[in-house]
């Protein structure tokens, strides 16, 4: 065996080594400090926890370990306390409502409906003989607007400013590959 591969070999060792102390080590459980001044008391918010749940409600409390949240829900619920060590991320601010983009859909569709028909119509005094024509238009249109503001508003979904989100550990892990025919090494990432 030459000098060369000796050496690559000791250092993918080396590599191999390290890594294995590091995964060993584990990911730290301390948890940093709440942004409590971020947090506004009576706020709508979603919060994401550590094992895949969300709870969205309001914010009845706040201090610098836990937070209280009154979930939204159709039955009447009691407040839920939540230390800051299970929560992934928190989310402030409302979502849209779907009437508010079915109501600028509908309008705005339905006024620039009226000024097409207004222009392809004619119009000497804004004098229609046969008024159901241009409002036939503009509450077809309308509609339609209505409809598209209402699927936009509902694509977007969740909206809200992340307040706090926890901090993930990452890690890199080198191993080596030596065999017959085999030399290399794997790396993962890990974030």
């Amino acid at each position: 065996m030459t000098r060369c591969r000796l050496l690559t070999l000791i250092l993918i060792g080396l590599c191999g080594v390290q890594s294995v102390h590091a995964q060993q080590a584990g990911p730290s459980s301390q948890v940093e400090p709440a942004p409590t001044n971020r947090l506004t008391q009576g706020a709508y918010a979603t919060v994401q926890l550590v094992n895949g749940s969300r709870v969205a409600g309001t914010l009845t409390s706040v201090s610098n370990d836990l937070i209280e949240i009154t979930p939204r829900t159709r039955f009447p619920t009691p407040a839920r306390k939540i230390e800051f060590a299970d929560i992934q991320t928190i989310r402030q601010g409302r979502r849209d409502s779907l009437v508010n983009g079915a109501l600028w859909g509908g309008v705005s569709s339905g006024v620039g409906a009226l000024m097409v028909a207004n222009a392809v119509l004619g119009c000497d005094g804004c004098h229609w003989e046969g008024a159901a024509a241009p409002l036939g238009i503009m509450a077809l249109f309308g509609g339609m607007g209505a409809g598209v503001g209402a699927g936009i508003d509902a694509l977007i979904g969740e909206k809200g400013q992340v307040v706090y989100s926890r901090r993930t550990t990452s890690t890199v892990a080198v191993a080596p590959i030596v065999g017959r025919d085999r030399k290399g090494a794997v790396l993962s990432v890990g974030f």
